[in-house]
């Protein structure tokens, strides 16, 4: 009985973190490792807790374009719908692709396990190669190279001091993605009124595009810093996405990592998401864990889409109620004083100029990508520490 209360509360709890901007389940998980809370019945709110969280995190981002580090791709697909009308198909496209990439990923795990033990030896080559990639390939895709090289080189560092001195991850990506994109939204007058009915979405490209973000998430499972939005990044290289396609894909990702990183942590020993850290911290990691957290997981993504179709359609109708602008400010103050309370000065001073560097990544017509250079500089210089103790 106690199980399922515990359960039902993490998909409550996963709702109420994936609808406040700010509010990640890190921060929860944060809190459990400070009191020492290790029952092991704690693993039936954590998991319904992380998944639900996936599932509704969208709806924040593509209202208002305040996003998480693993919603960022979503904001600019998701808002071209918005003002067409279709923000609750939006929402919906990416609630199908977190339901059926992750049944494809739960498919597949088995098939990730060996790839690691496979490769476990050279990770750490492979991490460094494609970090590199992945920074050649957002200057590369810029008309202006010279600018997009100089921004790319004052993000990292930024991010780098940033992430170094003061661990503020929090303002930093809610800055690059989140308060730039509210700012640049506010000369939005007034946003349509969202149909409550949509037409049916064809569930053949559906099935298409989760499964390529199934294959694709492993990524961000395995190289540091590579959050769901960056393996979107890499996606995009390589298949021309529709709006309603990447959606999908992004939604998809977003599921999928959580699932793969409870593998590279059970297998690899690496931690590369918060409640895999709690994990690590707090269990053994044995088989039979791994086989419940499977069984929970496939369990919490069903409880999380129902969860996803109720919230998304109330999202709609109080969007067509409010004056958008107003909101807008109300959430811009609500970060702010967020951030400052867990980070004081330091974090509202980062949040800032964060805001404003993603601004001018707008103004200058860059692929909001770009500014995901302020987490892979930092994790690059890291590695390369590392290899070269001189560096």
């Amino acid at each position: 009985m106690l199980e399922i209360f515990l359960f039902l509360l993490g998909l409550f709890g996963g709702t109420i973190t994936g609808l406040i901007p700010g509010l990640h389940i890190n921060l929860v998980v944060s809190w459990f490792l400070s009191v020492g809370l290790s029952s092991p019945s704690v693993v039936y709110f954590l998991v319904p807790l992380a998944i639900t969280h996936t599932f509704i995190d969208f709806i924040p981002s593509i209202i208002f374009g305040v996003p998480e580090a693993s919603t960022i791709q979503s904001v600019l697909p998701g808002h071209r719908l918005l003002l067409r009308g279709k923000g609750l198909r939006a929402i919906r496209l990416t609630m199908y692709g977190s339901l059926f990439s992750s049944v494809f990923s739960l498919a597949l795990i088995f098939l990730f396990i060996k790839f690691l033990k496979t490769f476990r030896t050279t990770m750490f080559e492979l991490v460094i190669i494609f970090l590199f990639s992945i920074l050649g390939m957002m200057v590369f895709q810029e008309r202006k190279k010279l600018l997009a090289f100089s921004f790319i080189l004052c993000a990292g560092i930024f991010g780098y001091f940033s992430l170094s001195y003061y661990d503020a991850i929090l303002p930093l990506i809610t800055g690059f993605f989140g308060l730039s994109n509210l700012l640049f939204s506010l000369r939005i007058r007034e946003i349509p009124e969202q149909k409550q009915a949509t037409r049916p979405i064809k569930l053949k490209k559906v099935f298409l595009n989760s499964f390529l973000s199934s294959v694709f998430s492993p990524m961000a499972a395995i190289f540091p810093a590579a959050s769901s939005s960056q393996v979107a990044f890499i996606a995009e290289k390589f298949f021309r996405f529709t709006n309603e396609a990447y959606l999908v894909f992004v939604g998809g990702i977003n599921t999928s990592t959580i699932i793969f990183s409870f593998a590279t942590l059970f297998f690899l020993g690496k931690a590369r998401t918060g409640i895999a850290a709690f994990f690590r911290e707090t269990f053994p990691l044995d088989k039979l864990l791994f086989a419940k957290l499977l069984v929970l997981i496939f369990i919490s993504i069903f409880f999380a889409f129902l969860v996803a179709s109720v919230v998304s359609r109330f999202s709609v109708v109080f969007i067509n109620k409010i004056n958008y602008k107003t909101v807008s400010v109300f959430i811009f103050l609500f970060v702010s004083l967020f951030v400052f309370f867990l980070y004081s000065l330091s974090g509202l001073a980062i949040l800032y100029v964060s805001t404003f560097l993603g601004f001018v990544a707008i103004k200058l017509g860059f692929r909001r990508g770009i500014n995901m250079s302020c987490l892979l500089i930092p994790t690059l210089i890291h590695y390369l520490k590392i290899l070269l103790p001189f560096f």
